[in-house]
């Protein structure tokens, strides 16, 4: 059941924009990122004219009071009110592509007018780190970590999700792409698992410790190989594609690296 006021033809509310498609010859549809109601979805009329007041407030990854009035399938967009547009984000690929990974995975995974104030200040806040940080691919993890615990989907990194066992400092981990979590060596068993290097587990164990977004320095091809292994696990997750991940990685052979010890 929706939870945006019943009683009023219109409503505000602060959102993000996740995502945008084209709908007929010049309107788009909007996927927001609320604080107050969660995920909502709208049609900016006419916002793909060239004179349109609205769409030039419509690129993803911006955030807005915006005005929407009620409708029966899709909210209209009304007015928009500009708040932070994260310049540095707009402008550089890997910065914005990794937002994009994040804004389609809520885009997926979050329900619909279901109010998580937690999730849009998560959100706000890996758009802002985005938008200075020099290593976006470690800003991206941490939300990722950040984002499975918040649907549910919380990552024991300090042991084995099999036999519970404790990891020591020598012990081998492989990650799950089933269901996330590490295995021992003695309980990985067939294809859904990948070795994970000391390196890699430093770094999800400290960004999975933090409260905020952090800089890592992960080498970049190790940081590449853990954000692939998020990738194969979201989409098991959501048992379907995911677009954005794709856009990650340089050239299309990281994920021919990502072999079974």
């Amino acid at each position: 059941m929706s939870n945006s006021p019943q009683n009023t033809p219109s409503f505000n509310v602060e959102a993000i924009q996740l995502r945008l498609y084209p709908y007929g010859d010049y309107d788009q549809i909007v996927v927001f990122l609320s604080r107050e109601l969660g995920l909502l979805r709208g049609i900016a009329k006419g916002a793909r004219r060239p004179k349109s007041r609205i769409g030039g407030s419509l690129a993803p990854l911006r955030c807005n009071h915006v005005q929407l009035h009620r409708g029966k399938s899709l909210h209209r967009v009304g007015q928009i009110q500009g708040l932070y547009s994260f310049p540095r984000l707009q402008r550089d690929y890997d910065r914005l592509m990794c937002g994009l990974v994040a804004a389609e995975l809520i885009s997926i995974f979050a329900p619909e007018e279901d109010p998580q104030p937690e999730l849009y200040d998560a959100m706000l806040l890996t758009l802002e780190s985005l938008n200075h940080s020099e290593t976006p691919r470690a800003t991206l993890l941490w939300f990722l970590l950040y984002f499975l615990e918040n649907q549910g989907y919380a990552q024991d990194l300090q042991a084995c999700q099999v036999c519970e066992l404790e990891f020591r400092e020598r012990d081998y981990r492989f990650f799950d792409l089933g269901a996330g979590g590490l295995l021992c060596e003695d309980c990985k068993s067939g294809p859904q698992h990948r070795y994970l290097k000391d390196l890699q587990t430093d770094a999800l164990l400290q960004l999975q410790a933090a409260r905020q977004p952090q800089e890592y320095p992960l080498a970049d091809s190790l940081m590449i190989q853990t954000l692939a292994l998020f990738h194969q696990l979201f989409e098991n997750l959501a048992e379907k594609r995911l677009k954005t991940f794709a856009f990650l990685y340089p050239d299309k052979t990281e994920l021919s690296l990502l072999q079974s010890r």
